[in-house]
């Protein structure tokens, strides 16, 4: 049995982890049962305005 690729090891292993502890609440049932795309949509900009980025998209949804 030989090692895994390194590019797809980082893909299918570390990318969805990093993501899951980025983004928790995005897969919250209880979000998605109450309008959870919505709540996406209304939230998803805040992460650029963490960043210290202007995001146009913010101004739509406060």
């Amino acid at each position: 049995m030989s090692l895994p690729n390194p590019a797809s090891l980082f893909l299918f292993v570390l990318f969805p982890l990093y993501f899951l502890m980025e983004f928790p609440a995005y897969f919250s049932l209880h979000r998605i049962a109450n309008g959870g795309v919505l709540w996406i949509m209304k939230n998803l900009p805040q992460r650029g305005h963490r960043d210290g980025v202007v995001n146009p998209f913010h101004l739509y949804f406060k």
